[in-house]
């Protein structure tokens, strides 16, 4: 479990699913974990990415290495029929859970990843604490 004074960070990769706390874990689940009373007093965060962006890295992610490898080399528009097959038969758009419990949004900061180092500095003088560099994770990919 990856919890301290300071917060909770879920797990990432690897057998993550077998960890307390993951990456991605929905609302309402963290805060049957936590309880009401600790849900209530903690700041809610949530970084949040261009919903189009997000979904063209997930559809590449979730293809196997044959499949990504063959579609690296075909013509665009292949692409774009496999990305369009996949976006009309994928879940993977449903990100409300993360946010909202039932209907009612849950946050109290959103950061956007198309400018998470502006947001982190806000969120940290927020906070009164010192906003350290962020790593450059998978910058590359």
């Amino acid at each position: 479990m990856d919890m301290s004074e300071a917060g909770i960070i879920g797990a990432r990769g690897g057998a993550y699913r077998d960890r307390e706390w993951v990456a991605h874990m929905g609302a309402r689940r963290v805060r049957r974990k936590l309880g009401l009373r600790i849900w209530r007093r903690y700041t809610k965060i949530a970084v949040v990415r261009n919903p189009y962006d997000r979904m063209v890295s997930m559809f590449w992610w979730r293809l196997d290495e044959d499949a990504r490898r063959a579609l690296a080399a075909a013509p665009f528009g292949d692409v774009q029929r496999a990305f369009r097959g996949w976006l009309a038969a994928s879940n993977a758009g449903k990100n409300m859970g993360k946010l909202c419990i039932g209907p009612r949004y849950c946050l109290n900061m959103v950061l956007y990843y198309e400018r998470l180092a502006d947001d982190f500095t806000a969120l940290a003088r927020h906070l009164g604490a010192p906003a350290p560099p962020l790593p450059q994770y998978k910058s590359g990919a």
